[in-house]
């Protein structure tokens, strides 16, 4: 297993946990996350392309509160889901996630019309934080991990001669 994984579950865990001391922060966890989070360790490996999800996210999340927030029924979630999917698809964003974003509010039922999107907002801050975080430690560490294991082979066929 390598970095990204173990920072992502790392920081998945510390959201649940936010989110179940913390009466407040309840919108910081959201199994959505952790559906965003390994497309983003898996798919994603340029910084534009995770800010430009995590924006389509955002306002996903902006879509779907605005239309709980002015009726919290079937047609509020299908004008919400048919104008993300819009957008979606307008912007051509291969992000499927995306969509079950726009969708938590009315699961969810958030308190106040902003908490949602901006707890979102937040979350994908500190998942892109650690992401680059891992990004960058690979980088740095990555060729001298690299290095050890190809002097290590070298030894071993050295050993066998």
């Amino acid at each position: 297993m390598t970095l990204k994984p173990i920072a992502v579950c790392f920081y998945l865990a510390l959201a649940y946990w936010l989110s179940s001391v913390n009466p407040m922060l309840k919108m910081f966890f959201f199994p959505t996350l952790a559906a965003i989070a390994f497309f983003f360790m898996s798919r994603v490996n340029q910084m534009k392309e995770l800010f430009t999800i995590s924006a389509a996210a955002i306002a996903a999340s902006l879509i779907g509160s605005i239309f709980f927030f002015i009726d919290p029924g079937v047609f509020s979630f299908l004008f919400a889901s048919l104008i993300t999917i819009s957008l979606i698809l307008y912007y051509k964003i291969t992000a499927a996630p995306v969509l079950a974003v726009a969708v938590i509010p009315f699961f969810a039922h958030p308190t106040m019309m902003w908490l949602f999107p901006l707890s979102l907002s937040v979350t994908l801050a500190g998942l892109i934080a650690v992401l680059w975080m891992c990004q960058k430690l690979e980088t740095q560490f990555g060729k001298l991990l690299a290095f050890s294991a190809k002097k290590n082979v070298a030894n071993e066929e050295l050993s066998y001669d």
